[in-house]
């Protein structure tokens, strides 16, 4: 490593003293605190078993901080050379193996005549010229067919390194994996840059590899003929809950599961293995009048089976190895007491990837976990009574399996709800209801769907078609289930702070706890201190905030916030590099930064990396009014694009208005007012871009008329730069946009010089920037960059 970092300059120490001085004070910490509870349970002179009992958590809290710490260290070591790496390499060889390759990534470049999607993966380092790397896992890309076919190959890759940068927007963070990973990505851009080596997976693993790729197959081609069989049924719906892979879902069907608090229903998680176990379990109940101990753990068997044939993420991994250790303890016919193994599971899990607890899917299964742990029995007691075991009827049988499932569904959306709303700002408050609802109707799918499966995977073909249509029913009436809730249902929009998302798993734990107090007195007063939190951490309107503008880092794209007061106004939505970015980039950031309504969205013209996120926005957010061009409007209904077509269906069914603007145009938010000065109405442009909608941003009583403290330009070119320039010559800017994403233009540098701005911001992806050639234009001037800076702020006027 110091081969390496020393010529960078990188002090290592400097590097790490953070993480150094945490972690060696938490086990001085934990240190202290075991040896003075050892020494008080040794003495026994202090009688109290809850103060020891106090110390010991105190002391593991620690000891697990420092383990987390560690964790950080290593990481740390891994990424301290990523961004002088391609300096001194910049064609970098790797060897390793191919762990996994993601062969639905969406598409990431087009070109005229058809579209290609680089295929993307993850390599194990064997061997590279960066010591720090071995055995760290590196994303790779290759642009080429060639040599990524066969996961668990060994690879000797030859590419250029693409940093990753910092989690640039607020409220997004990256997805945590477990393991140490390079946060940088291996571009092949040839086949010939690829050599294999050969094979390193053990038999097991190959022949589970195999497994795998034909129930994905054989799942796959059930699912084509259940879209025939019934057009209700949405495509790749039978897939996500059989496999787990869910990129196959429409967006609008994800959307409406968000809508309606079912989307936890299409990951694959503990609800879907304890639906398995109870049908087998059904099962051998009712073939075997008394089952024996092993005969009982074949529930648990069906479960570690689903689980090793599904996608193998970390929630089905928690899942598996909760479940076998319960079926663990129910062969060797030990009673096991339900709150001890929780929490000594969770415990085995966080140590052994201290990755794993800073995960929002972790956080989420853990909490409920322990909600219905500790909860969940004394819960259903107080609200339905204990249940009639004395001359029960079926009835009555139904009837209380009914109550256990409100319970449960009650108990783990309390405890779950503070992380909900601190991380995604949504909350349904029919979750509870429809998730009941659609677990019945998950039960026949995940049943019915398992069998056909293992049939389609062992003998292609052999499959009637009424057994299809038999899967197709209760298939498609979960599509519609979902569909229709969430079209009937308005989720809680709210707003979060850095405090809430700090509080978030505190509050969830203390609801899941409370919810077991036998006092009711320390109940209540828990459950008020919850509320109390909550209420000022979490927020139900926009904050109130001076004039400014917000650039978002969507990659290649465009979203521009612009806010004074309680009021926002979104200016272009949408990325080609970032799929989904209105629910994954947008949506979060906004609400991170105290936006819970939009009063308006703006779309400058007619590309996807300027209105593709749109659709997603307004369903998941209260939006006052589009503003958009004639050009726009006429380009969606003329029915060349889908895609437009499809965003008119959308704005008109959440009913939000639409507004046709044109040059001349002005309107008012809050302080602010806002100037349309291209295009004129009417006026044809040669390209879409040149139709773009360019706004004058200013402030009254700051700003020197004629001029603007922000100037919006979309992606105006050639002919649109020149008709501004002309009709607005004494134009003076404080703020300017680049016009489309810094593309090179001789005029768009003579529109910088002209407008004379004092700060110039862009948004645009990080090749683009690399081959930036505004620098002498921008010299003198500040300059903000959404591929080098982030997301940034500039406040209006400008300071």
């Amino acid at each position: 490593m110091a081969s390496v970092a020393s010529p960078i300059g990188f002090d290592i120490f400097e590097c790490f003293q953070d993480e150094l001085i945490v972690s060696l004070a938490a086990v001085l910490i934990a240190t202290t605190t075991l040896i003075v509870a050892g020494i008080r349970v040794a003495t026994r002179r202090n009688r109290p078993v809850f103060s020891n009992a106090i110390l010991i958590a105190i002391g593991i809290g620690f000891l697990f901080i420092a383990r987390s710490k560690t964790e950080d260290i290593d990481q740390c070591s891994v990424a301290m050379v990523v961004h002088a790496a391609p300096e001194i390499f910049p064609i970098m060889e790797i060897s390793g193996v191919l762990t996994r390759v993601d062969m639905e990534t969406p598409p990431t470049n087009r070109e005229q005549g058809g579209e290609w999607s680089p295929l993307r993966g993850i390599m194990k380092v064997t061997d590279s010229s960066i010591p720090n790397w071995i055995d760290a896992f590196m994303p790779v890309r290759f642009d080429r067919p060639g040599g990524q076919e066969l996961v668990g190959s060994e690879l000797r890759i030859q590419g250029r390194l693409h940093p990753h940068g910092p989690s640039s927007n607020p409220g997004i963070e990256e997805r945590q994996r477990g393991g140490r990973r390079v946060p940088a990505t291996l571009v092949v851009p040839h086949a010939g840059l690829v050599d294999v080596v050969g094979r390193s997976d053990t038999e097991i693993n190959q022949l589970l590899s195999a497994i795998r790729d034909d129930w994905r197959s054989a799942i796959g081609r059930l699912d084509s003929r259940m879209i025939q069989v019934d057009e209700a049924v949405t495509p790749g719906l039978f897939t996500a809950l059989l496999t787990g892979q869910r990129r196959g879902l429409d967006i609008d069907f994800r959307i409406a599961a968000i809508r309606s608090g079912l989307a936890h229903l299409l990951a694959i998680s503990g609800l879907h293995l304890a639906v398995i176990a109870v049908i087998v379990g059904g099962c051998v109940s009712a073939l075997l009048s008394r089952p024996g101990r092993l005969v009982e753990s074949i529930p648990i068997l069906a479960v570690f089976i689903f689980g090793m044939l599904v996608i193998p993420g970390p929630s089905v991994q928690r899942a598996v190895l909760m479940a076998v250790a319960f079926g663990v303890f129910q062969v060797l016919g030990r009673r096991v007491q339900a709150r001890p193994l929780v929490f000594l599971a969770l415990a085995v899990m966080c140590w052994s990837d201290p990755i794993w607890p800073r995960s929002i899917g972790f956080q989420l299964s853990a909490v409920a976990t322990i909600a219905l742990a500790c909860s969940m029995s004394s819960s259903r007691h107080r609200w339905f009574g204990p249940p009639d075991r004395v001359g029960a009827t079926r009835r009555s049988l139904v009837l209380d399996r009914f109550r256990i499932a409100a319970s449960a569904g009650i108990v783990a959306w309390s405890a779950t709800m503070p992380i909900v709303i601190a991380n995604f700002g949504v909350a349904s408050f029919v979750s509870v209801p429809a998730t009941i609802l659609g677990s019945l109707l998950l039960g026949p799918i995940l049943g019915l769907g398992v069998v056909a499966g293992f049939i389609e995977s062992w003998m292609p073909g052999f499959l009637m078609e009424w057994s299809s249509d038999l899967i197709a029913v209760p298939l498609g009436l979960f599509s519609r289930f979902v569909t229709e809730v969430g079209a009937m249902v308005s989720p809680i929009s709210t707003t979060t702070s850095a405090i809430g998302l700090l509080l978030s798993v505190p509050m969830s734990v203390s609801v899941a706890v409370l919810g077991g107090c036998s006092h009711r007195g320390t109940r209540w007063i828990g459950m008020m201190i919850v509320i109390l939190t909550a209420s000022i951490c979490f927020g139900i309107w926009n904050t109130s905030v001076p004039p400014r503008v917000r650039m978002i880092d969507v990659g290649d794209g465009s979203a521009i916030v612009v806010r004074s007061g309680r009021k926002a106004l979104l200016y272009d939505a949408g990325s080609n590099s970032r799929s989904e970015s209105g629910s994954r980039v947008i949506i979060p950031t906004l609400r991170r930064i105290g936006i819970r309504k939009l009063d308006a969205i703006v779309i400058s013209h007619a590309n996807s990396d300027h209105f593709g996120a749109v659709a997603e926005i307004i369903e998941l957010m209260p939006v006052g009014r589009l503003i958009t061009t004639e050009a726009f409007i006429i380009e969606a209904r003329s029915g060349r694009r889908s895609d437009l077509h499809a965003l008119l269906e959308k704005l008109h069914v959440v009913g939000v208005p639409i507004e046709i603007v044109a040059r001349g145009d002005r309107f008012s938010m809050d302080r602010l007012d806002f100037r349309v000065i291209h295009p004129a109405s009417n006026e044809e442009s040669r390209t879409a871009n040149d139709s773009s909608l360019v706004m004058a941003v200013g402030v009254p009583g700051t700003s020197r008329e004629p001029g603007s403290d922000l100037l919006l330009t979309g992606d105006i070119q050639d002919e649109g730069i020149a008709r501004v320039l002309a009709r607005e010559p004494g134009l003076d800017v404080s703020i300017l946009e680049i016009p489309h994403h810094g593309s090179w233009r001789p005029i768009a540098a003579e529109m910088v010089r002209t407008f004379d701005p004092e700060v110039v911001i862009q948004s645009t992806g990080r090749r683009r920037w690399r081959h930036d050639r505004f620098g002498e234009a921008c010299a003198g001037r500040r300059r903000l960059v959404t591929a080098r800076d982030g997301s940034f702020v500039v406040d209006l006027p400008v300071e």
